[in-house]
């Protein structure tokens, strides 16, 4: 039901009432200029609407898949790399410990210094191929990434630490020389057990942040279903600002096309609600 409220006292008849009115058309358009529009006055009163908060929330939920998608992309990029890292590090032990053993030839133990080199340089291939965009995540240039994944606590800013796999770095002083002599090569198997633990570790991390990027995923899933919900409200909104505009339409437009107007608009606006 669509009603205008007037301070206009009650008359005996409809008709008496548009008779005493009076129209003035410089007035009216003068008023329609400067009067602000119905969306102006519900966000002046109201604030955003529920669209415009519901759009902005659509946006934000948005922008959390892509980052989302990002982050599960790069950290993928990192388990591929560690894992890979991983497995190089166990060949270098197991060269390593056959190096501890006095009896092996000379010949014998420049194989397994040969073969020290040859692992070395891959990973120094690995750290220098691992790339996202075109940003370098295992060769020391940079330490973490920062994805933004939404509001807290499921969101908010989430953080990646890189690892560098550079040989100098991940195993500091284990070159073709370390596996010189028996003594130096168990100080070297130390010095790659280590770093075969710390892969592992970073390894268990990638699976804890990916763990909760699955819970951002989730709950951007179910925003997303939600999105349907937008149309029927911004189909209410519709109505309320029809009506809203229309009533300072009437009331500042002939008044011999009063009673006309009220009908028309009202059926518009019942017609944008109905099922």
């Amino acid at each position: 039901m669509f009603r205008i409220q007037s301070n206009v006292p009650a008359t005996p008849s409809v008709n008496q009432q548009l008779t005493g009115l009076k129209f003035d058309a410089r007035q009216a358009a003068q008023q329609a200029q400067t009067s602000p529009s119905a969306r102006e006055q519900m966000r002046i009163v109201g604030g955003p609407t529920a669209v415009e908060q519901r759009r902005s929330e659509v946006g934000t939920v948005r922008q959390t898949n892509h980052n989302v998608a990002s982050a599960a992309t790069v950290s993928q990029i990192l388990e591929t790399g560690l894992s890979g890292t991983r497995e190089v590090l166990q060949r270098l032990f197991q060269v390593t410990q056959r190096a501890q053993d006095e009896g092996i030839t000379d010949g014998d133990r420049r194989q397994l210094q040969s073969e020290v080199r040859s692992l070395r340089q891959e990973l120094d291939e690995m750290s220098n191929t691992a790339k996202f965009s075109g940003i370098p995540l295992l060769n020391g240039a940079q330490r973490a990434l920062t994805f933004q994944l939404g509001l807290a606590p499921a969101g908010g800013e989430a953080h990646l630490a890189l690892t560098d796999v550079r040989p100098e770095t991940v195993v500091p002083g284990v070159d073709p020389q370390a596996v010189s002599t028996p003594e130096s090569s168990r100080a070297a198997a130390e010095v790659v057990a280590e770093a075969i633990d710390a892969m592992q570790l970073r390894l268990d991390k990638i699976g804890g942040f990916r763990e909760r990027l699955q819970v951002v995923a989730d709950d951007g899933a179910q925003a997303t279903a939600e999105e349907s919900s937008v149309k029927a409200t911004r189909t209410a909104e519709d109505a309320v600002a029809m009506l809203t505009r229309a009533r300072q339409q009437i009331l500042s437009a002939p008044t011999t096309s009063l009673l006309a107007q009220v009908s028309l608009v009202s059926q518009e606006a019942m017609a944008l609600i109905r099922p």
